[in-house]
């Protein structure tokens, strides 16, 4: 009996020492303030004019690439995210809300987050150069109580970091965890929340390597992303509920 009491002790130990030591990291409020995420395009090349006068004009928008995969059951890195507190319970389809969220390290070895909410500050003074950086994505997932069908999902809040700039990084520990503040509508371009219904809120973490590359022949850029694939994991959902213009607006918390 005390080799199997001696053998769960040594297990359990370990365990209760992480969990005593696990920290908040860092607090960010983004709710006030606008972001500098706009990137410069390269210049495009001058027109080419003929004979006749007519000119023609070289010049684009970006575009980008996707690379994805799948999680790993064995994989060690994972990330937890709760919604904590949203500023209301009740909105209109068009509204934004202000709301509370927790990221945890719930895997077994060190994860560095994107911390730094100011892309554009990580763009070489030469518009014409490429660089890589790293991207954290707050994905919030909405579910019609009634119709489990009927789901919004959009991405809430990025925040980048540089891997060679520890200051843009927040390194968790296992069991160490961070807490953001983000305002955001509950409403995309083409999809809004059907008033009089109730909704489950939930967030999810995305991470991701990006790549900035410029293109010199039209005056534009594309972006490259290969998605990051640690385990991801959801904390329990808030309840909201998108009002018809007649109900009272209320607070919703955990």
């Amino acid at each position: 009996m005390m080799p199997r009491l001696q053998l769960a002790l040594a297990f359990l130990l370990p365990l209760s020492a992480t969990a005593l030591m696990a920290q908040e990291v860092a607090y960010l409020d983004l709710v006030d303030g606008k972001p500098r995420t706009e990137l410069r395009a390269p210049s495009p090349p001058p027109p080419v004019c003929k004979e006749d006068g007519t000119c023609t004009f070289s010049g684009g928008i970006g575009g980008g690439s996707v690379g994805d995969g799948v999680e790993g059951p064995n994989e060690p890195r994972a990330l937890k995210t709760t919604l904590l507190s949203l500023d209301r319970f009740a909105y209109a389809p068009d509204d934004a809300a202000e709301m509370e969220i927790k990221i945890e390290n719930v895997g077994s070895v060190d994860m560095a987050i994107p911390w730094n909410p100011n892309l554009a500050d990580f763009q070489p003074a030469d518009e014409k150069q490429g660089f890589h950086y790293r991207s954290f994505v707050i994905v919030l997932k909405l579910t019609n109580a009634a119709d489990k069908s009927q789901q919004l999902i959009m991405e809430a809040a990025h925040l980048y970091g540089i891997p060679g700039k520890p200051e843009t990084l927040k390194v968790l520990k296992p069991g160490d965890w961070l807490r953001l503040r983000i305002k955001t509508k509950l409403a995309t371009y083409t999809d809004k929340l059907k008033a009089g219904s109730d909704y489950s809120a939930s967030v999810l973490p995305q991470l991701r390597l990006e790549t900035f590359v410029p293109n010199l022949k039209y005056g534009s850029y594309s972006t490259d992303i290969a998605n990051e694939y640690p385990r991801r994991l959801s904390g329990p959902e808030l309840m909201l509920r998108i009002s018809n213009g007649e109900e009272q607006s209320g607070v919703a918390s955990k």
